[in-house]
This record gives structure tokens, C-alpha cells and sequence, in this order.
């Protein structure tokens, strides 16, 4: 939901809600809120905190282009499960050697020294 402002230079959502006062939530709202906050020994801001970050988390996760691509949560979780084990597997199978010298490369383009070597 973005952000605009109104001709009082109010905080307004795209449906028009204003944004510069709370909100106001139906009795079964917090009904609901205390029963949950009770049965898993929370606080109400705590699980009101909690709850809006679980779904801002997979709000986020289903707009991410890899979810979109792929059309699934399951098949973007296999995938990345895939691709991670792969990686681990290839990095296994890499030299010690090699690995050093990357990791040397690495922080000489990081931080512009050759001096990375001296750890």
C-alpha cells in the first residue's frame, strides 16, 4: 500500500485511508487478539508485532520474482534447497588452495589491499 498525501498533507493510502490516525478494529478483533495472546503466553503487542511481521515476511517472499517465476512456494523452496546443495557439494570438491586464493581475491577487491594475505 503506498503512501500519498492528501490536500491537508495527511499520510493517505491508495484506497483513501488516512494514515495519520489508528485504526479502529471490531470487538472480534480483540477478542480474538486476547485468546491468542493467552494461548501462546505472549503479551497483545507482542503477538500483534509478531503476527504483522510472519506476514510481511510472506508477503514479501510471494512477490519476489523467483515465487512468481517459479509459481509455487514449494517448488521456490526445492529449487533453492536444490541450488544450495549443489553449491555445498561443488565447494566441497574445490582445493583448499583454491578456495585461499579466492578468498584472497576477494578481499583485495573488497577492501583494495594486498595486504588480506597477512591473516
Amino acid at each position: 500500500m503506498a503512501k500519498t498525501k492528501n490536500q491537508d498533507g495527511k499520510p493517505r493510502s491508495k484506497d483513501g485511508e488516512d494514515l495519520s490516525v489508528p485504526p479502529t478494529f471490531p470487538k472480534s478483533f480483540y477478542r480474538l487478539l486476547s485468546n491468542l495472546a493467552v494461548e501462546f503466553n505472549l503479551t497483545r503487542p507482542q503477538l500483534a508485532l509478531k503476527a504483522l511481521r510472519a506476514y510481511a515476511k510472506n508477503a514479501r517472499k510471494e512477490r519476489s520474482p523467483f515465487h512468481q517465476t517459479l509459481g509455487s512456494e514449494e517448488l521456490a523452496e526445492r529449487v533453492t534447497k536444490a541450488a544450495s546443495a549443489s553449491a555445498k557439494n561443488w565447494w566441497k570438491k574445490v582445493p583448499k588452495s583454491v578456495k585461499t586464493d579466492r578468498a584472497r581475491k576477494a578481499a583485495e577487491a573488497r577492501w583494495g589491499t594486498k595486504d588480506a594475505k597477512k591473516k
